[in-house]
């Protein structure tokens, strides 16, 4: 996961990309939902998870092949309406094979963003 900033200010927007590589040297195919890439934003204080963006997911199976070395990333566009610290994670939900149950969530460390109160007029 990267973003673009570390501060901001409130309702400005922040880039965020999200991927998920095969580091493997063999294919493997991902069966996922719509989105496979989420982001999710934490209270850096109380550790409580405030969401998940998107906040929705279309329950459909997508299979996407994914070759050794390769990357799939979403760039999403976030704003935060209060000051405070809050830290943002990466995560891709899926399974390596075709039976739900068997789902993999895999989300990266976490990274402290700062929003502060605009001091504009």
């Amino acid at each position: 996961m990267k973003v673009n900033d570390s501060t901001l200010k409130v309702d400005e927007a922040l880039k965020v990309e999200v991927g998920v590589v095969n580091v493997g040297h063999e294919p493997i195919t991902l069966y996922h939902d719509h989105p496979l890439l989420f982001v999710a934003i934490y209270n850096v204080t109380t550790g409580e998870k405030l969401r998940i963006y998107p906040s929705f997911m279309l329950d459909v199976i997508i299979t996407t092949a994914l070759q050794p070395g390769k990357a799939i990333s979403k760039i999403y566009e976030l704003r935060f309406n209060k000051p405070g610290s809050y830290a943002l994670t990466g995560l891709a939900m899926f399974s390596l094979e075709r039976s739900p149950s068997k789902g993999v969530t895999l989300e990266t460390a976490k990274v402290v963003i700062k929003v502060q109160e605009d001091s504009t007029p």
